[in-house]
């Protein structure tokens, strides 16, 4: 019965991407044109394929980000996340964040090896993950065969993560204050893309409260995988002036992570 549901989400993605009329291209969409550079070398394949019709392969994983959360959670988380409007419209730039948010989704649900592979393939779409795979190494400990396959895909990012490191060190490095200045006007920045005061104030509020949601989930059972929204929170203090991109990504992971954590074991958590 739930699947009747999805009606909801495939009316929301079809009629935006119809009505919308946003435009793709933004100024870090030209980078991924590209091989080579500070890209790593997925979305800019994914992008050769399918040229500027990659917001209709967004669009299905954004759709497919509906039906999982609709299914490991209820009715209303999907309704919550259908209505995350900064995912909906970063769904039709030409830009990472969707294809990440989908693998980042595949961690959350999926058993500690798989969990261990999605957490390594983010690495070839957004290098900035590099310093979550060695705690997902030690804290997931996946079996031989799926330590051999991370360290590939660590291996075929680490270019792109080290011109990242250099760029970010040369060009974007402000000392520990600027660093959690950055995190703060990103927690409370714009989507990219929506230019109405009124829906950016909506989307701030829902990004914050995500946010607020993030901070709390590492407090609510020792889990590595509740750790990622905290680290993507702070992991984007190295990126400033990227608007709500950086943090509304967390959306989808902390409605399953809340939901899959039961309000007893918050309460023996904060007891203990």
């Amino acid at each position: 019965m739930k699947n009747i549901w999805l009606i909801l989400p495939v009316s929301v993605i079809v009629l935006f991407m119809s009505f919308s009329n946003t435009e793709p291209m933004v100024a870090d969409s030209y980078t991924y044109q590209v091989f080579g550079g500070l890209r790593p070398f997925l979305y800019p394949l994914l992008f050769k394929m399918f040229g500027q019709y990659i917001v209709v392969l967004q669009g299905v994983l954004w759709l497919a980000v509906a039906y999982i959360v609709l299914h490991k959670t209820n009715v209303l988380g999907m309704i919550l996340y259908c209505s995350t409007i900064g995912l909906l419209f970063l769904s039709q730039k030409i830009l990472t964040e969707t294809v990440f948010v989908f693998m980042i989704t595949m961690a959350v649900i999926s058993n500690k090896d798989w969990s261990f592979m999605w957490i390594c393939l983010t690495l070839l779409v957004k290098p900035v993950m590099v310093f979550f795979v060695p705690l997902a190494y030690i804290a997931l400990r996946p079996q031989n065969k799926f330590q051999i396959i991370g360290v590939i895909m660590v291996v075929s990012s680490i270019c792109s993560v080290v011109m990242v490191a250099d760029s970010v060190i040369s060009n974007h490095w402000q000392g520990i204050w600027g660093f959690f200045v950055n995190v703060g006007r990103n927690c409370i920045g714009k989507t990219v893309g929506i230019e109405s005061l009124f829906w950016q104030r909506v989307t701030q509020l829902q990004t914050l409260s995500y946010v607020l949601l993030g901070l709390a989930l590492p407090f609510s059972k020792k889990n590595l995988v509740a750790l990622l929204p905290l680290y993507l929170i702070l992991i984007s203090g190295f990126a400033p002036n990227q608007g709500d991109r950086y943090i509304i990504i967390i959306a989808p992971a902390c409605l399953l992570l809340f939901n899959k954590l039961s309000l007893s074991k918050w309460k023996q958590s904060l007891m203990s």
